[in-house]
């Protein structure tokens, strides 16, 4: 007995510590997850409130799906609360409805934002441009350009169906008119849905805008002035005219007289005419022999006579922007002049500046134009570059042959806010047998001497020459580089600055004449004639244009 009950035992403690006994035993309580998909749907059905079963197969039965959709949470996006659109959303319902192709949808989401899609482009969903109308429009800061002027540039009107990018092109064309300094349009709701009120703030520039003014005075000409002046749409929007002159008291003047066409029938192609009219005179310096108590000795760099000449003519140019910061501009010039110096023992000299009597000088040019500066007279940003190149042959209609390449850059950088660096190189040559005045004149880049204005040079004095290299001597030359650096200090951008600019200028020619015109040589030239010259003073912006007042105005009055 005692050994039938230890066997039992022994027994009881095998199976106990037998892992099959714990399967066998526990199987019908534990629910056992199917490999197989295609199981009895009614097995689900019944532990689905106790187990969520994920099929491993998407092709599981929908029913499944259904009985249970019920437990999803409400979707954030309410179609009956929400307006289309609105907050760049639309309800998730409209996307899954509206679009069968869900192979863009990643990770099990749904982007409903239309400026994003699940692979990050925003290129695929975009809002339609909403039309609005104008119930209103309210217009101040006009006091010389009447209301209906100002709508007629806008090409809008009160009842007009447009859009926010109609309203972007009617800004455009207000900015560029020329009429106005500052454009802003701003938007209020109007009295029903989907109208707008427009507001047109404006600030008006004079019709009269000042480019440039001249005023001095020299031994050459005790007093000289002159005016360079546009008047804006003159006779049509937004055409534009320009006038100049300039005089001397000792008769020398200059009239000029352009008008320019932004645009031709809408195009990106611009024209521009000019008529110019000009007497004037330069002086010549040589060596001389001086008798002095029966005493004969040379006396160099004397002045010896004028030469006296004329240049009237016509000009047409037409210009084409294929890119919105280049613009290409062609024009053909055509001068007549006259040249009246009768002094035998110098027109041989002379004949190589200007031919004696009366000739011809067609001349064509084409010049590429880069500017993407933030401003033109003020500019805090940006780059300005200028390319030239013009020339003539010698020919039934041309007295003269030379060729002229001409280069202008400008570069602006913000150092910080109110700050700025300004770069500028000019560099050019002349070869062939040119005019006296198709050439570089130093002084037009030399800010301490007196420069030309209008083609008229009322002054002899010459560079300081502080490097005594003869820049001095220095006057209408074959070459030329020009290197200038400026800070600016604007304390109200655009409208008000202050500046300093240092710059270093060499020039020189090809050929050494015996005779100097323009300026008055006071010693030889070396092998690389530079000098320094400095500049500083303060610029304003006015309804009437760029004003300034600086060291070079003063410098203007100095005498030889």
């Amino acid at each position: 007995m005692m050994i039938s009950s230890l066997r039992n035992y022994l027994i009881a403690a095998v199976l106990l510590l037998s892992p099959a006994f714990y399967t066998n035993a526990f199987a019908q309580e534990i629910p056992v997850q199917t490999q197989d998909n295609e199981s009895n749907d009614s097995t689900l059905q019944n532990n689905a409130q106790e187990i969520s079963v994920q099929p491993q197969d998407n092709e599981s039965n929908d029913s499944t799906v259904q009985n249970n959709i019920n437990e999803l949470p409400d979707s954030p996006f309410d179609s009956s609360n929400i307006s289309e659109a609105e907050e760049g959303f639309i309800p998730a319902a409209e996307i899954i409805e509206n679009d069968d192709d869900t192979s863009d949808i990643e990770d099990n989401t749904i982007y409903t934002n239309l400026t994003e899609d699940a692979s990050g482009d925003t290129d695929e969903l975009k809002l339609p441009n909403p039309v609005y109308e104008i119930t209103s429009i309210h217009i101040s800061g006009n006091i010389q350009t009447s209301r209906e002027r100002i709508l007629k540039m806008m090409g809008v009107a009160v009842g007009d169906r447009i859009t926010l990018d109609d309203l972007e092109d009617a800004r455009i064309k207000l900015a560029v008119g020329g009429v106005f300094k500052t454009v802003d349009i701003s938007l209020n709701p109007g009295p029903r849905s989907g109208t707008i009120d427009v507001r047109v703030d404006l600030l008006e520039r004079s019709n009269l805008q000042i480019n440039n003014y001249w005023i001095g005075s020299s031994d050459k000409s005790p007093f000289w002035m002159g005016l360079d002046a546009t008047w804006l749409a003159p006779f049509s929007l937004p055409h534009r005219m320009n006038f100049a002159f300039a005089a001397t008291s000792d008769n020398d003047y200059s009239f000029q007289l352009g008008y320019l066409v932004p645009s031709v029938a809408r195009l990106p192609l611009s024209l521009s005419f000019s008529a110019f009219a000009m007497q004037s005179h330069e002086q010549i310096f040589g060596s001389v022999w001086e008798q002095h108590n029966e005493t004969a000795h040379t006396l160099d760099n004397a002045y010896i006579d004028d030469l006296a000449f004329k240049r009237h003519g016509l000009s047409i140019g037409v210009g084409v922007a294929p890119h919105e910061h280049l613009r290409i501009l062609a024009r053909i010039q055509y001068a007549y002049l006259h040249q009246s110096h009768k002094n035998e023992a110098t027109d041989s000299v002379l004949e190589k500046m200007l031919k004696h009597g009366d000739s011809h000088l067609p001349v064509a040019s084409v010049t590429a134009l880069f500017d993407n500066r933030s401003g033109r007279n003020m500019p805090a940003s940006g780059h300005f570059a200028m390319l030239s190149v013009a020339g003539t042959a010698e020919s039934a209609i041309s007295d003269y042959e030379f060729i002229r390449v001409s280069l202008f850059h400008q570069s602006n950088f913000q150092l910080y806010p109110g700050h700025i660096l300004r770069i500028q190189t000019n560099a050019g040559l002349i070869h062939g047998n040119a005019p006296f005045f198709e050439k570089f004149f130093y002084n037009d880049y030399y800010s301490l001497a007196p420069s030309r204005f209008l083609h008229i040079n009322a002054s002899s004095r010459g560079a300081y020459d502080i490097f005594k290299t003869g820049t001095s001597s220095l006057s209408y030359e074959d070459y030329l580089v020009h290197l200038a650096l400026t800070y600016a200090w604007q304390p109200w951008t655009g409208r008000l600055e202050l500046f300093a600019t240092a710059a270093a200028t060499y020039a020189d020619s090809s050929k050494t004449l015996p005779l100097a015109i323009g300026i008055r040589p006071d010693q030889n030239r070396s092998s690389f004639p530079i000098d320094m010259s400095f500049n500083a003073g303060v610029r304003f912006e006015t309804s009437y244009g760029l004003f300034s007042l600086t060291l070079a105005h003063i410098f203007n009055f100095i005498r030889e």
